[in-house]
């Protein structure tokens, strides 16, 4: 008996799995019709998403009632709010055309559903819609980040009306804490509409932002009214908080883009502004750590829960020009719980961060030759293509290392030469020679392949090289091997690790011993510049005397 329960209980669950839901689209197709893009005898419209694995759509038909509407009704499995993603699919012969980006969605419904009416690209001949926005600005007045007193504002900006001088709201007259306004929005029903509430301050002409990601509401054929929110969605308490910033830009004073003397660090963010000077708050020389900037922003109406978003950049005054960090926004909240300062502030302290995240010994310190050497015997193109010819074909390289990036393959002044000269150590061996000057703040890392006869044909395309340039100055790649490609991002081959054991007066490392690896004194760890120590090559012990002093070591291989 128990079996047979067991069995009907699988069975009643299968069968809930595979239940779909009828969802019925429409398209109007009549602004398309009148621009002469879709021909209603020959052309097929059908839709497409991650239900039909996003080829082999199904058809849709006219409407008998209003004929350049398009319908048809699919069935869809998945549990009940599950997002679906579609678009709609022009075929004219063998010329498909998609709608463009992004993709539509839908919540899978519980029943049947008719979905509204879409416009192909959302480029419909209707007038603009009325829609009303809500925002309660409560929250933001209580930690004084919003003052209407003082002259501050707050606005709808979208894409719309392209996110730039958006429309003011005014207070409710049911309720002063909730601002509102109505926007004539020129979108097509079906179509997705993004925006953002934002404060704009009187006293410091900043214009502050929620946060990321956009807000958004789906185009209806009749005006509508979105529901209230709060700014930012938070509803927090206001509390004086504290939060102190340090950002390590040794990586950039060693590579020569940011110079101390005539440029200026700086964090902008949601909170500080994100506009050039006066907004945003200065960092400065740490006395006590070389090439730390640091500073600390305080506000008395900093809100529990409220996300500080922030970036720290290089403003010269001088050009009046901004280098960013690059990705994403850093940020952080504050909860009300965190210890207080001397001055009753929540305070939190950022760990200190690289510039840009850029490690030490990524960037060069000093404009260095790198010579790239490639064995081309035995090199053939391609599978089973003609063998390289020495005294009819050509080898360069190409790379994301060259000035301005990836060069046509057919106009590359990066020729290699076997004739014993530029580098090259032997003539007619064979290996070919091609020295890159690469200036100072050049990457460590390079991406590279080689080609014959000015095409790319080492490998197929985006397969590349990488490698990286252990010593400035002058550097010798090792040596590559025609359509062996190496990449040292992937390497999983363990070189060891060092064991320090300390006697009397001596300290002895040691290491396992392999070929080509040997140990390195680390010379400066904000750089991360390091020598070798002549005679550790394949060797797996080495002896140093101590001498009061702070020693750093690691294992390298070419």
């Amino acid at each position: 008996m128990r079996r047979l329960i067991s069995l009907f209980t699988l069975t009643f669950c299968t069968v809930l799995s595979t239940m779909a839901v009828p969802v019925t689209f429409q398209i109007d197709l009549g602004p398309r019709i009148n621009l002469g893009e879709f021909d209603q005898i020959s052309d097929i419209i059908e839709v497409r998403g991650d239900f039909t694995d996003w080829n082999g759509g199904f058809q849709l038909t006219n409407s008998t009632a209003n004929p350049t509407i398009y319908t048809g009704t699919r069935d869809i499995a998945g549990p009940t709010g599950t997002n679906v993603l579609f678009k709609f699919v022009q075929s004219r012969g063998d010329l498909v055309t998609w709608e463009n980006d992004p993709n539509r969605s839908i919540s899978l419904p519980a029943d049947a559903t008719t979905l509204p009416v879409f416009y192909f690209n959302n480029v419909w001949e209707g007038a603009p819609i009325p829609v009303t926005f809500q925002v309660n600005m409560a929250t933001q007045q209580a930690a004084g980040a919003f003052v209407p007193s003082e002259g501050d504002f707050v606005e709808v900006r979208g894409s719309f009306q392209g996110w730039t001088g958006g429309f003011q709201l005014s207070p409710s007259a049911t309720n002063p804490d909730i601002y509102e306004g109505t926007a004539e929005v020129p979108d097509a029903p079906g179509a997705r509409v993004e925006y953002k509430f934002v404060i704009n301050k009187a006293s410091t002409a900043a214009v502050n932002w929620e946060n990321d990601p956009n807000r958004a509401f789906t185009q209806t054929a009749e005006p509508q009214t979105l529901p209230v929110v709060y700014f930012n969605n938070v509803t927090g308490v206001p509390v004086k908080a504290a939060t102190s910033f340090a950002v390590d830009m040794s990586v950039y004073i060693g590579a020569g883009l940011f110079d101390t003397n005539t440029q200026e660090v700086y964090i902008r963010g949601n909170k500080v502004g994100w506009d050039a000077p006066p907004q945003g708050l200065q960092l400065f020389a740490d006395a006590s750590r070389p090439g730390v900037y640091t500073n600390t922003y305080r506000t008395d109406g900093q809100i529990t829960g409220d996300l500080i978003e922030y970036k720290a950049v290089i403003w010269d005054p001088s050009l009046a020009t901004t280098t960013w960090e690059d990705g994403g926004n850093k940020s952080l909240t504050f909860t009300g719980t965190e210890a207080k300062d001397a001055s009753g502030y929540h305070q939190q302290n950022i760990p200190v961060w690289y510039f840009n995240n850029v490690q030490p010994g990524t960037l060069l310190n000093e404009e260095t030759i790198v010579t790239f050497r490639v064995n081309m015997n035995n090199a053939v193109i391609g599978t089973n293509g003609p063998a390289f010819n020495p005294t009819t074909d050509t080898v360069a390289v190409n790379g994301a290392f060259l000035p301005g990036g990836w060069q046509p393959w057919d106009s590359l002044t990066t020729q290699a030469v076997d004739d014993g000269t530029n580098g090259d150590a032997t003539a007619g061996d064979g290996i070919y020679t091609v020295q890159v000057t690469l200036p100072r703040g050049a990457n460590s890392r390079l991406i590279y392949k080689y080609g014959i006869n000015g095409q790319d044909n080492e490998a197929a395309a985006g397969t590349d090289r990488i490698r990286y340039i252990r010593e400035t100055g002058a550097f010798t790649l090792p040596l590559d091997v025609w359509a062996n490609i190496l990449d040292e991002d992937n390497e999983s081959e363990d070189i060891g690790e060092v064991a320090i054991n300390r006697t009397a007066g001596e300290v002895t490392i040691n290491w396992t011993a392999q070929p080509g690896v040997r140990l390195q004194r680390i010379t400066n760890l904000a750089t991360g510049e390091a020598t070798d120590i002549a005679g550790t090559e394949g060797q797996g012990t080495y002896n140093v005397e101590t001498s009061g002093q702070m020693g750093f070591f690691r294992l390298a291989r070419p």
